[in-house]
C-alpha cells in the first residue's frame, strides 16, 4: 500500500484534540481516520465529528482508509526536532510544505525530504461515520434542540487556522446533528471543512 497526501487546511494536533475521543474502550475514536475514499480526515468523540479535505497525491490501495494517532499532526512536536540545518522555511522563494506518507506498516511524515515523524496504526475499525454528515438534507424546525455550550467550544477550537472567513449553520430536525459548513473552499478538489455537533434534546 502507498498513500500520499497534502494537508491543505493546516490542521493540527492542537485542533484535533478538541474532537477526538479519549475513552479506552473505543480506542478508533482516539485517532484520526484517514478517509482514502472521501478525501478527507475524519475526527470524533460521538458528540462532535469534523471532517478537512486532504489533497492526494499518491494512492496506490483499496483500503477505505487507517486511523493514525493525533501526534501524527503534532507539527510543533517534530519540527523542534530536526536538524537546525533544515530549519529553513523558504526554498527559492516557495514555501516547503509537510509530506505525508502511508504504507503498509507506517504513517510517516516528511519535510524538505528529511523523515521528522514517523508512528504505527491504530488498529481497529474506524465508525461507519458518512451517513451522519447529512449537509445537504432540507432544515426543519428546530425548537426542540439545544446546544452544549462546552461541546460548541471545543468545535470552535477545532477550526484550523487557515479559516479566515465565516462558517455557515445548517439545523435540522430534533435529534440530528447541526452542522458547521466553512464558507472557505480547500485542496484540488475545492471542499470545505466540515464540522458537525450533536444537539442537546430539550424537554418540554
Amino acid at each position: 500500500m502507498t498513500f500520499e497526501f497534502k494537508n491543505p487546511t493546516e490542521v493540527n494536533a492542537l485542533r484535533l484534540k478538541n474532537i477526538v475521543g479519549t475513552d479506552d474502550l473505543r480506542p478508533a475514536m482516539a485517532g484520526v481516520f484517514i478517509d482514502f475514499v472521501n478525501s478527507c480526515l475524519v475526527g470524533t468523540d460521538a458528540h462532535i465529528i469534523f471532517t478537512y479535505p486532504i489533497d492526494i497525491v499518491v494512492k496506490e490501495t483499496e483500503d477505505r482508509g487507517r486511523i493514525v494517532p493525533i501526534s501524527y499532526f503534532d507539527t510543533r512536536r517534530y519540527m523542534q526536532a530536526i536538524p537546525p540545518p533544515s530549519k529553513r522555511l523558504f526554498i527559492d522563494n516557495v514555501q516547503a510544505e509537510l509530506e505525508y506518507k502511508l504504507s503498509d506498516e507506517f504513517a510517516e511524515v516528511y519535510w524538505l525530504g528529511e523523515l521528522v515523524y514517523r508512528c504505527r496504526y491504530i488498529d481497529e475499525k474506524y465508525p461507519a461515520y458518512e451517513g451522519i454528515m447529512l449537509v445537504e438534507a432540507a432544515c426543519q424546525p428546530v425548537d426542540k434542540i439545544g446546544i452544549n455550550t462546552r461541546l460548541m467550544k471545543r468545535l470552535c477550537d477545532a477550526f484550523p487556522p487557515t479559516i479566515t472567513g465565516t462558517a455557515k449553520m445548517i439545523l435540522f430536525s430534533p435529534n440530528r446533528g447541526i452542522v458547521f459548513k466553512s464558507e472557505e473552499r480547500y485542496g484540488n478538489e475545492n471542499h470545505p471543512i466540515i464540522g458537525i455537533l450533536m444537539p442537546v434534546m430539550l424537554n418540554d
